[in-house]
């Protein structure tokens, strides 16, 4: 093989770099087209946000996540960002999750995973509303109907977002709370007292009063007590009065005087 001439390797120099610079003209423009583009897809009125569905909301309005999301209506969907609004929403207690997605290239939906209401607690001239984690959802002047409200407790401050079992009122409330809210009967208690004595009352919205003495073997107590609502259910008898605090065996007075 004949060696190649000065001619011909000055010739392949010159050819290997018209093919370097047409290389990197390439890629300059095609980086270009996409830099074009990307402007064009985060400017355009095409992507405008037009809608916001939020769903499973029930204490928050649909206008108070949509307000505490910050997502703009009119604004270029892509220029929003998802993670940002989600942090937003959850500064609220009510909110324990949040799912947002793009339904549409003009449609956010927000998915929302509220905290529930567990008891409520009147302390300092204001109402606090207590789920069955302790969180503080909300420290109000009005009264929601609904949920049993506790009694009798000493006081105690708290504010939106504290834990109410870090107080030594909530610490004793806890376990009862907790097993209230695990049997459904959220909605069925009344008040939760305690008198003199240190014991401690349910008093449910259909008049039956079920005395549990002291706070102590909370969740035996609400076992038996389940158990001995189906087993009056099932004979068609109604409790008046359910006493925990008269010996071992759970006491049951009929309304019928029995």
């Amino acid at each position: 093989m004949e060696p190649m001439s000065k001619k011909d390797i000055r010739r392949n120099r010159i050819k290997k770099q018209r093919q370097r610079r047409r290389s990197l003209m390439r890629f300059f423009v095609i980086t270009v087209i996409v830099f074009a583009f990307i402007l064009f897809i985060f400017n355009t009125k095409l992507f405008g946000l037009k809608n916001i569905k939020v769903t499973g909301n029930k204490n928050l309005s649909t206008d108070e996540i949509i307000k505490a999301s910050e997502l703009e209506i009119g604004e270029n969907i892509l220029k929003q960002s998802l993670a940002e609004a989600k942090a937003k929403i959850k500064v609220n207690p009510y909110v324990e999750d949040a799912h947002l997605s793009m339904s549409s290239k003009d449609t956010i939906s927000i998915e929302i995973k509220e905290r529930l209401i567990a008891a409520e607690f009147y302390s300092d001239s204001k109402y606090i509303y207590i789920d069955e984690k302790g969180t503080v959802l909300e420290n109000s002047n009005s009264y929601k109907d609904g949920y049993p409200l506790i009694k009798n407790f000493d006081k105690t401050h708290l504010e939106q977002g504290e834990n109410f079992y870090n107080t030594e009122v909530g610490a004793s409330l806890q376990e009862l709370i907790v097993e209230m809210s695990a049997n459904n009967l959220v909605k069925d208690i009344k008040t939760i007292e305690k008198n003199a004595d240190l014991e401690v009352s349910l008093n449910y919205r259909n008049g039956l009063v079920v005395q549990l003495g002291e706070l102590k073997d909370i969740r035996y107590k609400m076992k038996v007590l389940n158990e001995l609502m189906i087993k009056l259910k099932d004979k068609g008898q109604v409790p008046k009065m359910i006493m925990f605090n008269k010996g071992k065996a759970p006491v049951v007075v009929l309304d019928t005087g029995e």
